[in-house]
């Protein structure tokens, strides 16, 4: 019995519980990104009186939803891939890798969404004048700082959400791992 293998299954026991943990955390995660998106759309709404503009918008909104509803169905598949670990089933591996796969494309799709939504909406060198005589550090941020910020959050927000995934790959694709499942 597989269950009984101590020695091979404890990495596989390992990824099953972090799948699980990780899942129910990214489920309740990406519901309450859903949700906080028209709060975030009423909260910056008031800064536009200052001359602060709204950066998501149109599409954008749109695309953070989808975004939210991926990450929703991702989340759930890792969950149950991980429930699949826990039992040493050959259908949890398979759609833990399946997960891994996915959640690689979805965060490079996601990135370059993230990235094409602030550069269509930051306002150009004209409209940042108009700003000036109200807010000169969101003038100055914007002119400077903002596309430095974006990378950095879109490159690491890449790199963070596909960490897990690269190491259920790098894991269940060893022999021995393969061979403890049924």
């Amino acid at each position: 019995m597989p269950e009984l293998e101590h020695g091979k299954t404890s990495a596989l026991t390992a990824l099953g519980v972090l799948s699980v943990v990780l899942g129910a955390f990214w489920l309740i995660a990406s519901v309450w990104s859903g949700l906080h998106i028209e709060a975030h759309q009423q909260e910056v709404a008031h800064y536009e009186r200052y001359g602060i503009p709204q950066i998501l918008t149109g599409f954008g909104v749109t695309g953070a939803y989808i975004d939210a509803a991926m990450n929703f169905v991702l989340a759930g598949a890792l969950f149950a891939a991980g429930v699949g670990l826990l039992r040493l089933r050959r259908w949890g591996a398979t759609l833990a890798r399946g997960y891994a796969f996915a959640r690689i494309v979805a965060s490079a799709v996601s990135a370059v969404f993230a990235l094409v939504g602030p550069i269509a909406s930051r306002p150009g060198p004209a409209e940042l004048e108009t700003f000036q005589p109200l807010q000169p550090q969101t003038v100055e941020f914007l002119g400077t700082r903002f596309m430095p910020v974006v990378w950095t959050e879109i490159v690491a927000g890449f790199l963070l959400s596909t960490v897990f995934a690269v190491i259920l790959l790098c894991l269940l694709s060893r022999k021995e791992h393969k061979d403890a499942l049924s």
